[in-house]
């Protein structure tokens, strides 16, 4: 807290202080005498505000946390919500007890501690339930790997489990986007999807990852990286807001170091405010640049209609404290395409980039900002070693969209459409294959919803 004591031997020391993303680090040098009863103070300089602009802070996905102990890591990490999630690991079950739809009591007006759920399946995937009064069983389920039951079967689909979080008034956000990306293509189409988790672990930029399932070779195996697979959903007409979480697990991963910020225009920042702003898509992510975007003045989230061949002005902003931050490349990026760019050949703390642009068809429009240096914060151990990928996520940020409609328009790409078919398609392969139901009506009921799914994408 505030204040603590250590006995030290005598000699010379150095100690270091960070608070979150919107303070300089601080450090100072010392000695120790022998006998002698000493005392450091360290004073944080706030290089950005971002509660006075009204956005606030929060990590959607945390586990093993007490009430005590999250409230002291939001404090210590300047975080506005932690969410720490009750789920099942094979037979332990955390957090469940914790879970009562209201902030945990421990919550202070600029920390709040919520407790909600985390659904796990090896295949279909993981979804946050956020805000729910009363926990939604099972909590995990399938036979394989370490989210499930030997032996156990795989219905509900995640689907059902989204419906039950939404009859609570929740609100279901897709975990460490897009794995397990089982049924993320089906749910996305039927609409079970409110956000995803678009940075969690690594670089969301890359496309490192390869298919986990058993599946057949003429089957498309390919897994985009989790931003170009964003971009799939929203080039099919999707509208799915950007947030993130650090999956904390462990004390290699920091609380908070892969964050959304979210926008509460009349600045009563409560947790009902800060889901809303979720549905509104008024959200951006980072892990540390802030990046602000407007198109005719209008934040993220918002929908402007728009008449074929109407010139719009783009205005977007990146911030941040670049020797702990940096950020080389800022864009715009429009259906996923840049439009426009800004290299930080001075490093400088602050890039913008303002822009005209004809709209010709209905599209979507956000921001984006990058790095390569890799970041000590939320890192993960493999194998007993730190490889080179679990080293850190990179100095990364992106907003969520901004939406064009211009009339007798799609925001719709045929290629994607296609692609997230075929995940379909690998979900439907897996329901008649892979999966074990209590009865076969269970098999054909999960396979009707799938190819529902499926149809979506290749109608148009």
């Amino acid at each position: 807290k505030p204040a603590f004591t250590v006995d030290l031997p005598p000699g010379n020391y150095r100690i270091e202080a960070v608070k979150g993303m919107e303070y300089v680090p601080v450090s100072q040098s010392f000695t120790v005498r022998k006998d002698n009863n000493g005392s450091v103070e360290l004073v944080f300089d706030r290089w950005i505000d971002m509660n006075s602009r009204g956005w606030y802070s929060g990590d959607t996905h945390t586990h093993f946390l007490s009430a005590d102990t999250a409230l002291l890591e939001a404090q210590a990490e300047d975080l506005n919500v932690i969410n720490v999630l009750a789920t099942k690991w094979g037979e332990l079950i955390t957090s469940a007890n914790e879970v009562t739809g209201k902030p945990s009591p421990v919550s202070q007006p600029e920390n709040i501690v919520f407790f909600n759920e985390e659904n796990r399946h090896e295949f279909l995937g993981h979804t946050i339930l956020h805000p729910i009064k009363e926990l939604i069983y099972p909590l995990s389920w399938g036979g394989d790997g370490a989210t499930g039951t030997r032996g156990g079967y795989d219905f509900p689909p995640m689907a059902y489990q989204a419906d039950k979080a939404h009859q609570q008034g929740g609100l279901v956000t897709w975990a460490h986007f897009p794995n397990p990306h089982g049924e993320v293509a089906v749910d996305v189409a039927l609409g079970k999807v409110d956000s995803v988790d678009l940075f969690t672990w690594r670089d969301a930029f890359l496309t490192p990852m390869v298919a986990t399932a058993d599946l057949p070779s003429d089957i498309n195996r390919s897994i985009p990286g989790p931003i170009a697979w964003w971009y799939k959903f929203l080039n099919t007409g999707s509208k799915l807001p950007a947030t993130a979480g650090t999956d904390k697990m462990l004390n290699t991963q920091v609380s908070g170091s892969v964050r959304s910020y979210h926008f509460i225009s009349d600045g009563n920042f409560i947790y009902d405010g800060w889901i809303s702003a979720i549905r509104q898509g008024r959200t951006f992510v980072t892990t540390g640049p802030m990046i602000f975007l407007k198109v005719n003045g209008q934040p993220v989230g918002s929908t402007l209609k728009l008449a074929a061949g109407q010139e719009i002005e783009l205005e977007a902003e990146v911030r941040t404290f670049y020797g702990r931050y940096p950020v080389e490349t800022f864009e715009i990026v429009q259906n996923g395409e840049v439009i426009a760019s800004s290299e930080n050949e001075r490093q400088s703390d602050v890039l913008k980039i303002s822009k005209k642009i004809k709209i010709h068809k209905s599209s979507w429009i956000a921001a984006r900002a990058y790095d390569p240096k890799r970041l000590p914060y939320n890192i993960w151990p493999e194998n007993d070693s730190y490889a080179e990928d679990q080293a850190g996520t990179p100095s990364m940020a992106h907003t969520s969209p901004i939406y064009i409609d211009v009339p007798g328009t799609k925001r719709w790409s045929v290629k994607d459409a296609e692609f997230l078919a075929r995940k379909c398609e690998e979900a439907i392969y897996w329901a008649n294959t892979k999966a074990r139901f209590h009865q076969e009506s269970q098999r054909q009921e999960v396979i009707a919803l799938f190819e529902k799914a499926r149809s979506i994408y290749l109608k148009r």
